[in-house]
């Protein structure tokens, strides 16, 4: 449980530093079959945020598309 509770604070930072919620973020992706658990994205955003970057601008794109 605490795990898991790290592993969404870390995306959720990242996630919100972009201007996207957590939830919008994890619901984009499952939208878009991009199939990732929250492990790796957590690790994602400690390891190469610059790639947890790319996925967040993908997912803002559709979520704009979306509204």
């Amino acid at each position: 449980g605490d795990m898991r509770r790290l592993w969404i604070a870390r995306i959720n930072a990242a996630a919100r530093s972009q201007g996207v919620k957590y939830c919008q973020l994890i619901d984009a992706l499952k939208k878009q079959g991009i199939e990732i658990d929250r492990k790796m994205l957590a690790d994602m955003a400690v390891r190469e945020p610059e790639a947890l970057n790319t996925l967040i601008t993908a997912a803002k794109e559709s979520i704009q598309a979306k509204s």
